[in-house]
């Protein structure tokens, strides 16, 4: 199914208007389609909706993980740290128009702002979403490298030694973790090779920070 149609589905549950489902969706295009997106655009939302769709019978609100795929990365700015509390709050405002339940708008809050993070969560649906946003981690080299060289691209603005400082951070915060991935589905699916990736590209960060070595 496409993208469009799994998005229109998802809102028909709540709401006929369908001239306010395109414009959700026409948003939703736009923001993630932006040119200053190299990795987190709509290709970003099909993989972890591909990633989802085997365990889905696993997930307990279907459609309120659906809400957390396609607005956890709705606001995007790398000169940013609230990205993901802007995105919660779009996704808040949009429920909030459909009148959808409090229990499942504060589950969708939950799922995006543990994107900052990538902790493990006491919920299992939050879980399975966090690992599927980084599906990529585990994927063959040759995918992950393209994958490294878009977060780069869209890092641009910042110096090699600010940039490959801070990534290295964020990889040595996932390869320190007891595991990766916090369900035993994608654990099995990606652990191993994530681990082989992100040491490879500390390998070659290591060699942008000190060339001289």
């Amino acid at each position: 199914m496409h993208l469009k149609e799994v998005y229109f589905s998802l809102f028909l549950n709540y709401t006929q208007d369908k001239k306010l489902i395109e414009e959700f969706w026409e948003a939703i295009f736009s923001q993630y389609n932006s040119p200053k997106r190299y990795y987190h655009h709509i290709f970003h939302l099909e993989q972890i909706y591909q990633e989802l769709q085997p365990i889905q019978h696993l997930i307990k609100d279907w459609n309120t993980t659906l809400f957390a795929l396609f607005y956890h990365d709705f606001e995007y700015d790398v000169l940013k740290n609230d990205n993901e509390e802007l995105s919660a709050q779009k996704a808040i405002e949009v429920m909030n128009i459909l009148s959808l339940p409090s229990n499942q708008i504060y589950l969708c809050q939950e799922m995006i702002l543990a994107t900052k993070g990538h902790t493990p969560q006491l919920n299992s649906d939050i879980n399975c979403f966090l690992d599927a946003d980084i599906n990529i981690l585990g994927k063959p080299f040759d995918v992950y490298q393209q994958y490294s060289a878009d977060i780069r691209n869209e890092y641009i603005h910042y110096a090699n030694d600010i940039y490959y400082n801070g990534r290295k951070n964020i990889l040595l915060h996932f390869l320190n973790k007891e595991k990766i991935y916090n369900t035993d589905y994608f654990s099995a699916l990606y652990e191993r090779q994530a681990r082989v990736n992100i040491q490879a590209e500390l390998i070659l960060i290591e060699e942008q920070l000190n060339p001289n070595l």
